[in-house]
């Protein structure tokens, strides 16, 4: 029995013949050649070569229209008047460089654009200024008919990038284009995968707009059977949701594809290391409820998550780390052999140094223990100059005072070794704090040096101390008309004094002679200068974490 035809069908086959016969005629159509008489009308002639390149704007027009059969009817007109051959005038572009095929896909002409496509399937290649194909635009523009046109002329459009190095499926995915993701899928999976010029993948970009059902598909899709789990360059769609603080999306993906959470970026890190490198605690929780053993994880330098959440300051991501059942922090080591005191002080983290400090878990052996270069952390503290941390780890009664790193260096000896002459208020403090807490001299090099450098010191304190003095009274006799001034400058004064005779005491008279309570009085000055000197030092970090914040909007612009 023979098929019969419904009256859609008959209707869709009568535009299709009736318009590529008249195509096909056109095709084949030629005017003769008028040669040109003049230097002047061969001039005009390269002029208007020139401007036909130019995409007429009646066929624009039609193809707006969206008639099949007006589109052809200009389409003849524009082959009479300009005398043009069909493949010239297709080969005509608008001012952001779209085909005839870019137009009809953004604006969903399906008949227009399968007739472009069957006549001129090069067309299907070409590109417009922003490198798009016609196949990226109609995936933007959500065209899904338009997508199954053009991929089912010729294959591997799928994996061809525009100057972002965006495949059509990225393309999709940021228009949250359902449908087409479908189509586009189901024609080449593994573009999943593929990585923008920016590093992201389409998988990655689902996180980021935070669509789960987009999500939900693409994570269906397998990874390359040779590369089970690549690397993925911090590109993981698990580093999306972490860096989003997205907790749906990142329980979505660890449910989909637990395995993601082994894989690690450039840097060897985890998504762990990543989720503690920004503080994401609710990332930490879900990840170590999937896999505790992923904190026991090292990156390419060697630091576990805790180390990495130390370096930045994390306290409640160093909390939940350390609440869960393992043995003594003591096996916390880095490749440097550095505990996580030893990277929290290397790094100037007070807050964290002052909860480990308290913490149950911290013994005497891991606050005197010594890394690969024989440095406590009061010797890393002490080298860097973090007065904070100091101060925390010298008033801890378990502290070591006397301990030697590898070069015969006191943590004392590695603040002279470094500041040669203490010239800035940071170096006295912390010479006052080491000098406060007995932490001794024992420089290698001579006795000679010690004592000029004491001499040195002594000096410098006598003459600040002199200087102090005579800037208070020539301050004292201009300011002498104006009241409330030498009220501000006598008490200002003052405490300028006193601080530095403390320091000299600290300084220069020897431990056993100082009495307890100008020793009290310098500890509450010390403490006072600590938050002076760390409030400087926070605004300074403020500004560099500012400037890491833009860096990653700028990312994430790139992304979307």
């Amino acid at each position: 029995m023979d098929h019969l035809q419904s009256p859609a069908e008959s209707n869709d086959q009568e535009w299709k013949q009736r318009c590529n016969e008249r195509m096909e005629k056109l095709k084949i159509a030629r005017f003769p050649t008028q040669d040109a008489s003049s230097q002047q009308e061969e001039q005009e002639q390269e002029k208007l070569r020139e401007e036909k390149h130019i995409m007429n704007f009646e066929l624009y027009e039609a193809v707006e229209n969206g008639n099949e059969d007006r589109f052809v009817d200009v389409l003849e007109q524009v082959f009479a008047d300009t005398e043009l051959t069909l493949f010239a005038i297709f080969d005509q572009v608008t001012p952001s460089g779209d085909s005839l095929l870019h137009v009809a896909a953004d604006l969903g002409r399906e008949r227009i654009a399968e007739l472009i496509a069957y006549h001129f399937p090069g067309l299907l290649f070409g590109t417009n200024i922003r490198g798009d194909t016609a196949l990226h635009v109609a995936a933007r523009s959500k065209n899904c008919n338009i997508i199954k046109i053009i991929l089912s002329q010729v294959e591997g459009l799928t994996k061809l990038t525009n100057a972002n190095g965006d495949t059509p499926l990225h393309a999709a995915v940021c228009s949250r284009n359902l449908a087409g993701i479908i189509e586009l899928l189901l024609a080449d999976s593994q573009v999943v995968h593929y990585l923008n010029n920016s590093g992201k993948s389409p998988l990655y970009l689902a996180v980021t707009i935070g669509d789960v059902d987009i999500l939900d598909l693409l994570l269906q899709t397998p990874f390359p059977s040779n590369k089970p789990l690549p690397q993925s360059h911090g590109n993981s769609p698990l580093h999306a949701a972490i860096l989003e603080r997205n907790s749906d999306m990142l329980k979505e993906i660890l449910k989909r594809k637990p395995e993601l959470i082994y894989l690690r970026d450039e840097n060897g890190g985890t998504s762990l290391h990543y989720a503690a490198y920004i503080g994401y605690i609710e990332g930490v929780r879900i990840l170590l409820n999937v896999s505790t053993l992923t904190a026991l994880e090292r990156n390419s330098k060697g630091d576990l998550p805790i180390h990495i959440a130390c370096k930045r300051g994390h306290v409640i991501v160093v909390e939940e780390l350390l609440q869960q059942e393992w043995p003594n922090p003591r096996i916390f080591l880095n490749y440097e052999g550095q505990n996580i005191l030893h990277v929290a002080a290397k790094d100037g983290k007070t807050n964290v140094i002052k909860y480990l400090l308290r913490n149950k878990k911290i013994d005497w052996i891991t606050l005197n223990e010594k890394d690969n270069n024989g440095d406590t952390p009061l010797h890393l503290a002490s080298k860097n100059l973090f007065v904070g941390v100091m101060n925390e780890i010298t008033q801890d009664k378990r502290i070591d005072v006397n301990l030697l790193n590898n070069e015969g260096l006191s943590a004392n000896d590695v603040v002279w070794k470094h500041s040669k002459f203490p010239s800035t208020i940071q170096e006295y403090l912390a010479l006052a704090i080491l000098s406060y807490a007995g932490v001794p001299r024992i420089n290698k090099a001579t006795s000679t040096l010690c004592h000029h450098q004491d001499d040195g010191l002594k000096d410098r304190i006598d003459t600040r101390m002199l200087m102090a003095i005579l800037i208070a009274t020539v301050a004292f006799l201009v300011a002498s008309n104006f009241f409330w001034l030498v009220n501000v400058i006598t008490i200002t004064g003052s405490l300028f004094l006193v601080l530095i005779a403390l320091l000299y005491i600290l300084l220069v008279s020897p431990l056993k002679v100082r009495h307890p309570q100008i020793l009290h009085v310098a500890s509450l000055f010390i403490e006072i200068l600590i938050l002076f000197v760390e409030s400087s030092d926070k605004v300074m970090t403020k500004d560099h974490q500012n400037s890491d914040t833009k860096q990653v909007d700028k990312g994430k612009q790139k992304q979307n």
